[in-house]
């Protein structure tokens, strides 16, 4: 097995991780070695091969995927099976991408910060779910996206170099007295 942690380009797919495909392949060759008797004993009970496969997935399938998000519910957003090794992957790719930013720049301590903070999550919890729960900004997969378009803002940022004033711009200071700003409504 490769590093989890590495992620290999496409954002797709992590080096090394074991998906649902492969569990999936497991379980038929399981059954494959099941099925090749006519009749299986089982609890001394002749059963015939339709109630000992439904048996049988019950027992050995469902403890396996049982952790397994089927569906996300959102159109067009399919299921990520190894969502947390590809946030650790893209989170890591995000904080080696920001650093030609400058230091002083709120964008890049911003980006920092909820990188950071949510790649410690992802490198505590070993659980989608308590991924999610702890992040509170959606499904592991919407995280996903969400650190995919942060990738692709990030050397638009550079480009703009929105931090920076353009040469010989004044910034205008206007100071209100009253403490409320004008466009909220003032109930007396």
């Amino acid at each position: 097995m490769g590093d989890k942690s590495k992620c290999t380009g496409n954002f797709s797919e992590i080096e090394g991780i074991e998906t649902l495909a492969w569990w999936k392949h497991k379980v038929a060759a399981l059954w494959r070695r099941v099925r090749t008797k006519t009749v299986i004993t089982v609890n001394s009970a002749s059963r015939d091969r339709k109630e000992v496969a439904a048996m049988f997935l019950r027992r050995m399938a469902g403890p396996l995927l049982g952790g397994v998000k089927e569906m996300t519910g959102i159109v067009g957003l399919p299921v990520v099976p190894n969502a947390r090794e590809v946030l650790i992957g893209l989170y890591q790719t995000t904080l080696d991408a920001v650093k030609p930013i400058p230091e002083s720049a709120q964008y890049r301590k911003t980006v920092e910060e909820i990188t950071r903070h949510r790649l410690a999550i992802c490198n505590e919890e070993e659980d989608w779910r308590e991924i999610e729960k702890r992040v509170g900004n959606g499904q592991v997969e919407q995280l996903i996206q969400q650190a995919k378009d942060e990738l692709t803002l990030i050397p638009k940022m550079a480009e703009w170099r929105p931090w920076e004033a353009p040469e010989g711009y004044k910034v205008q200071i206007a100071i209100e007295e009253n403490d409320v700003p004008s466009h909220v409504p003032i109930h007396r």
